[in-house]
């Protein structure tokens, strides 16, 4: 017989016949069957999150209250929404023109419409400023500095073109846009005939010039009112890397000494993280707020040169940082605290790359823990508040992404060998029934349980007897299936209770 695994959280009992557990459940499958939905970035807009998805006839946006889904757009196989971007009061992104097969249009999304702007051969880079969403469009002649405004309609508007300004080093192609507390939106300029430079713009033509040039370096971040730079001097990068700090302003920017990597950089408040290297340390966390002497390593967490590899920040929940790296004991969750001096174990963890989120007093990410493979996990930031929220995918990895909080639930994208990519939720204890109940007879016998008919996720099964279980007696236990569990007739599987439980 098959057996497979069920991890039981939060079981509650509430005047003993109706029953709330917290669990993870699909929101829907997107796109039916094995295929993915290709789930993007899910943006907060109108009461709802909005999202690009595919259904398997057509891509389009979507949009989700936490319970079902609805498509937004339906013009056939021909949108597709990257950079999904929050204006005010519309949503923008890139997206292939109805009208051909190639090249791009900027869109808008409006509760009452949406309709693609432009004939570009690309755009790219959308951020929102004063309300408005900037980009970098491309045709034949460049890729120039434009906005997406609505003003009585909606319509784009060409903010600067360097070739028309006499330039003779290309278009001006801006990146890394990053919007400063002085209310500025500054950019890297960078083409293949031009070295980089720092640019400003107030979203004006006259507003938009060069401020400093730094040539071959791609790196541009926000804290505290200063501009922090990072790159090279030469085109081979073969040189030592070197950090620059800026106010906006040619005479107010320079160089710090003695950082020669920016490796992983995490912007918190003032401050901005990341790994640097030295012989002495190894590659550690440092910190910088933009000065030379508040520049320095936050601890030697594995003491000499000897160095905690990958150690980075990739969240914060309040004063609380989360780190993770490859220390001593293997790959590992730390935790610190802003303006502390010492990093802590949590316990032996392999997060894994997807940023995480805030909701309630824990902090939700993925992880590995090299029995269940990479899935849901949260944290207080101590090792018995650190735990795994379900075995999602019980043959494989599920690679939680795209995490988001919405209205006191977790979503996120998830993946089992049935159903590909798809939407799910987490939902907190207490706050959900299980969806759909089962009945079945049957006898436990000690830790299996054989059943006598089909079993899917989402369902319950129920005991209408006491059951001999680990050696404790219950009266109509009910267990909450987590997603992609499924059983056949007749199939044993192992009961392992988690969570609370009455």
């Amino acid at each position: 017989m098959s057996r497979r695994h069920i991890f039981i959280i939060g079981l509650i009992s509430i005047m003993n016949s109706y029953w709330l557990c917290a669990q993870i459940t699909l929101i829907a499958d997107i796109n039916p069957g094995e295929d993915w939905s290709h789930v993007g970035e899910m943006i907060p807009f109108n009461g709802e999150l909005y999202f690009y998805a595919n259904n398997g006839s057509h891509g389009g946006l979507h949009s989700t209250d936490g319970t079902t889904i609805s498509l937004r757009t339906d013009v056939g196989d021909a949108i597709y929404t990257n950079e999904l971007t929050k204006g005010d009061g519309f949503l923008a992104w890139a997206g292939r023109p109805t009208s051909r097969d190639v090249g791009n249009s900027i869109w808008y999304y409006t509760p009452t419409e949406y309709y693609g702007l432009g004939s570009f051969n690309r755009v790219s880079r959308l951020v929102e400023y004063q309300g408005d969403v900037f980009f970098a469009g491309t045709d034949f002649g460049g890729t120039e500095l434009y906005r997406l405004y609505e003003d009585s309609y909606f319509r784009t508007e060409l903010i600067y073109d360097r070739e028309e300004e006499g330039f003779l080093l290309g278009s001006l192609a801006p990146s890394h846009f990053t919007k400063s507390t002085d209310g500025l939106l500054y950019f890297l300029v960078w083409s293949s005939n031009s070295p980089a430079a720092l640019w400003r713009t107030d979203g004006t033509e006259e507003g938009t010039y060069e401020v400093y040039p730094f040539p071959y370096f791609n790196r541009l971040y926000t804290a505290g009112g200063k501009l922090f730079l990072h790159g090279h001097t030469s085109p081979l990068g073969n040189e030592e890397s070197t950090l620059w700090i800026s106010d906006g302003t040619t005479a107010g920017t320079d160089s710090l000494e003695n950082i020669r990597f920016f490796l992983d950089p995490y912007v918190l408040d003032s401050l901005i993280y990341f790994r640097n290297y030295t012989p002495l340390t190894g590659s550690e966390l440092w910190v910088t707020d933009g000065t030379q002497s508040g520049t320095h390593i936050v601890d030697d967490y594995t003491p000499g040169s000897t160095s905690t590899s990958d150690i980075k920040v990739f969240g914060h929940m309040g004063n609380q940082l989360f780190l993770s790296g490859i220390g001593p004991s293997g790959p590992s969750l730390f935790v610190s605290e802003l303006g502390s001096d010492t990093i802590q174990l949590v316990r032996q963890l392999e997060v894994y790359e997807s940023p995480g989120v805030v909701l309630g007093d824990y902090f939700y990410f993925a992880a590995d823990d090299f029995e269940f493979g990479r899935e849901l996990w949260r944290t207080d930031g101590t090792e018995a508040g650190t735990e795994m929220l379900g075995d999602i995918n019980p043959v494989g990895n599920s690679n939680p992404a795209r995490i988001t909080a919405y209205n006191g639930l977790i979503l996120f994208v998830a993946y089992t060998d049935d159903l590909g990519f798809e939407l799910y939720k987490y939902v907190p204890e207490g706050d959900t029934n299980c969806g759909d109940h089962i009945e079945l007879d049957g006898i436990a016998e000690l830790s299996y349980y054989s059943a006598d008919s089909s079993i899917i996720s989402g369902q319950w099964i129920r005991y209408n007897e006491n059951i001999e279980f680990n050696d404790y007696y219950y009266s109509s236990f009910q267990i909450c299936l987590m997603p992609g569990f499924e059983v056949d007739p007749n199939a044993s599987f192992t009961i392992e209770q988690g969570g609370c439980d009455e």
